[in-house]
């Protein structure tokens, strides 16, 4: 897999979110925005671009020093 292509794709997806408040962007208006919950959609956002074969094993959010979430899908 092309990893500049997954770069690329997770670069997208997390830029709907970029210096915007989080409470106010889907699927965060009506999710908690946890670091848990913000792993999960970008990991299942992320899989959805991959190409036919690779699969996602996990996906981390760290949301300070010392302090982060795996999502496992």
């Amino acid at each position: 897999c092309d990893f500049h292509a997954v770069e690329r794709s997770l670069h997208a997806i997390a830029a709907r979110f970029h210096n915007r408040s989080l409470n106010e962007r889907p699927p965060f208006d009506r999710l908690n925005p946890t670091a848990e919950h913000v792993a999960m959609h970008l990991a299942t956002e992320l899989a959805r671009t991959l190409p036919a074969g690779v699969a996602l094993y996990s996906l981390t959010v760290t949301e300070a020093p010392g302090c982060a979430a795996t999502y496992l899908p």
